[in-house]
């Protein structure tokens, strides 16, 4: 990166007070600058749009549309722009589906302010930015590929959980912020991939294979 040169981020997070501290640690970064915010999915691509930012601190635990789909559906906008992962915890299985939709790092919010400015710096030179667990977890899955071979979505995983709880398809609705279509939809594909006739069996099959 050249001297002088300035890294516009934009943050994607549910929580203000999240957004208002990443802005705050800016602050303490000559080249980091804070372009813009979101506090969902949806926004996150509307803003994007607008600002153009170079690099996206991207929750993916968000309300509306979560922050896979969101990232998915913003790299198809705009290719060029970095899109790095912050979570609150580590899940082996959202590691994968971030980096399939297009991040290019992905980062626990425990570290360190400069940690943090450097993981941003690499992102924008082009760099993978993962945290060490994130790193260990991708070695893990090309040493040791998954033998159930369902190939589940980040989504479909939380949806499958939620039927093995019992929750109807309004409660699931209600809690992940989707629509009962889409909630239909996802269901519908879950059997396919499990190949279960019913929710019940889709559950057990989920428990044995430890899915879940």
């Amino acid at each position: 990166m050249q001297d002088n040169q300035t890294i516009r981020v934009m943050i994607v997070d549910d929580h203000t007070i999240t957004r208002d501290g990443i802005k705050t640690l800016f602050l303490l970064y000559d080249d980091l600058v804070f372009a813009g915010e979101a506090g969902n999915g949806r926004d996150a691509i509307e803003v994007s749009k607008k600002i153009k930012p170079d690099v996206i601190l991207m929750d993916l635990e968000l309300p509306i549309l979560d922050g896979c789909a969101a990232t998915r559906q913003i790299k198809a906008i705009n290719p060029e722009v970095k899109i790095i992962a912050l979570t609150s915890f580590f899940d082996k299985r959202m590691v994968k589906d971030a980096i399939k939709a297009g991040a290019c790092g992905y980062i626990i919010k425990n570290v360190s302010p400069d940690q943090l400015a450097q993981y941003i710096r690499d992102a924008f030179s082009g760099k993978t930015s993962l945290s060490p667990e994130a790193t260990n977890a991708i070695i893990e899955e090309i040493k040791e590929p998954s033998g159930q071979g369902y190939d589940l979505t980040g989504q479909e995983i939380k949806i499958l959980r939620m039927l093995s709880q019992g929750y109807s398809n309004k409660i699931i609705s209600k809690e992940l912020f989707i629509s009962h279509n889409t909630v239909k939809f996802h269901i519908s594909n879950l059997l396919v991939k499990l190949k279960a006739s019913t929710r019940a069996e889709a559950a057990a099959i989920a428990v044995k294979n430890n899915l879940i």
